[in-house]
């Protein structure tokens, strides 16, 4: 999320990519996991919640779009951790059956 806390301190004029299919762990779920995994319960929830974390990235870049202050718009970012440790806690469990 470095690109994207960089945006929303002012530091860069744009926002990332963020389309849930456009990061690196979107590829990876539309990928073979998928085709393997689609049913697993797991995996379902990792998606919710990599669709949660795009969605509060994208309210995050619109309130920054719409002017809100630096120190506002990174204010959102601890809820982004929040969610991505669960979904990196989702996925080590998911994990077993994909080593």
């Amino acid at each position: 999320m470095t690109s994207l806390e960089r945006y929303l301190s002012g530091a860069l004029p744009e926002p990332p990519p963020l389309s849930t299919d456009q990061c690196r762990c979107g590829q990876w779920f539309s990928g073979i996991v998928r085709q393997r995994y689609d049913t697993d319960a797991h995996f379902q929830h990792a998606e919710k919640l990599h669709r949660e974390i795009h969605d509060a990235a994208l309210d995050l870049c619109a309130n920054r779009q719409d002017g809100a202050p630096a120190e506002e718009a990174m204010s959102g970012v601890k809820r982004l951790d929040e969610l991505s440790n669960r979904l990196l806690a989702e996925l080590e469990v998911l994990g077993g059956p994909l080593r």
